[in-house]
């Protein structure tokens, strides 16, 4: 469950990287930081932001990981706080 949770979290910051390319392509927006005082940088100057994303993304979800795996190992019941639970209108 916690390499799922890591391999989600990486896939999230992809189609996030995804996202901002695609606004960039079509729109101009800038938002991978391609551009410095209106000229396009080129090599690893242009690729620090979305590297930074998805290390960054890396570090959070193995932290996360790590501490769920370290909560389920001491207390099983502790998963069940994420379960939906039923509503009645009547309660």
């Amino acid at each position: 469950m916690c390499l799922y949770g890591v391999a989600f979290a990486i896939f999230c910051g992809v189609l996030w990287d995804a996202m901002k390319f695609t606004c960039d392509s079509l729109f101009a927006m800038n938002l991978q930081r391609y551009l410095s005082a209106g000229r396009a940088l080129a090599g690893r100057a242009a690729l620090l932001d979305t590297m930074g994303d998805l290390i960054a993304g890396l570090a959070g979800s193995l932290l996360f990981s790590c501490w769920s795996y370290w909560r389920l190992k001491n207390d099983r019941s502790w998963l069940k706080t994420f379960f939906f639970k039923k509503y009645s209108p009547d309660d």
